[in-house]
């Protein structure tokens, strides 16, 4: 018997529910704890990589000349969208930053495990929800058990969580029949790859064992053909970016955009020095040759008062 879409979507809401509202009670009883050895807190809120992302945030947000120069493990997709919606909904609070955070990453696990645990082994709607709920509660609960930085990554703002992210959505789009999802996957694994070649290394064993397991299936099916070339395209196009865009160790990346004069204020920083309001062509330079963690922690340390002041 079919399910009704209202139904369905009852499901669907609810499994949704039950995983953020699960991941933020736990990231809440865990928040603050002395025995908690370095999270959140520390993890977070001292950390030269975790907080460049609320920092860049809070600086596109409020106007702020963008004279940012990132680390080599540059923290573009899909981190960076994640941290500017994370901003955005907790409302430029420092503290809360991290929970959305969290609570995006967790959810987007849950949603990529989904779909590759149906494409795999199908079942009821109900059977597919539970069965990716069952894989993704040990990330859920991991912080009860443990706070050491090696089981927090994927809770964190920090370039990680797209190699996890990759690691899942890259075989079930490969096993997909919707082509407009193969094609989404590809190309954000392209831009992730191409900025920062970890999450190419990471996310290719994966695939070598899903090719293997369809070759002993299938042997040299059309589908396993079709595969193999569409990975070999997405390789080629990280090359080609990583080599003509992102290659050169001191590129910097200048987006000019078109500001209203008069439409941005810039406020002031911490440190009582006024930047200019940005003029209406205003260019915002990002630099990826490597910047010190003296500088991290500088903007650290800014964000920081602000959010607790």
């Amino acid at each position: 018997m079919r399910m009704s879409r209202g139904c369905a979507t009852a499901w669907i809401t609810g499994a949704f529910a039950v995983v953020i509202g699960l991941t933020l009670a736990v990231y809440l009883a865990r928040a603050g704890a002395p025995y908690a050895q370095n999270w959140p807190a520390s993890y977070n809120f001292a950390s030269s990589d975790n907080s460049i992302l609320f920092q860049f945030a809070h600086d596109v947000f409020t106007g702020m000349t963008l004279d940012w120069s990132f680390s080599p493990q540059v923290y573009v997709f899909p981190e960076m969208p994640i941290s500017l919606l994370a901003y955005l909904v907790s409302g430029g609070n420092y503290a809360w930053y991290y929970v959305v955070v969290a609570l995006i990453n967790v959810t987007l696990l849950f949603a990529a495990i989904w779909w590759l645990t149906t494409l795999l082994f199908g079942g009821s709607l109900p059977q597919q929800l539970l069965r990716a709920f069952i894989a993704v509660s040990p990330l859920i609960v991991f912080p009860l058990f443990n706070t050491h930085w090696m089981y927090l990554f994927h809770l964190a703002p920090t370039y990680y969580f797209g190699m996890y992210l990759f690691g899942l959505l890259l075989p079930a789009a490969l096993l997909s029949p919707k082509r407009w999802a193969r094609g989404l996957v590809l190309a954000g694994w392209m831009l992730a790859g191409a900025v920062s070649p970890l999450v190419t290394a990471m996310t290719l064993p994966g695939l070598a064992i899903m090719f293997f397991v369809t070759f002993l299936r299938e042997r040299w099916s059309h589908g396993l053909r079709h595969q193999l070339m569409m990975v070999g395209f997405a390789l080629a196009g990280v090359g080609l970016l990583r080599v003509l865009v992102f290659g050169n160790a001191t590129f910097r990346v200048t987006i000019t955009l078109l500001v209203a004069s008069g439409a941005v204020s810039t406020p002031s920083s911490s440190s009582s020095r006024s930047l200019p309001p940005p003029s209406p062509s205003s260019c915002w330079s990002f630099s990826f040759d490597g910047c010190s963690r003296a500088s991290h922690r500088d903007r650290n340390s800014r964000a920081s008062r602000q959010a607790f002041t």
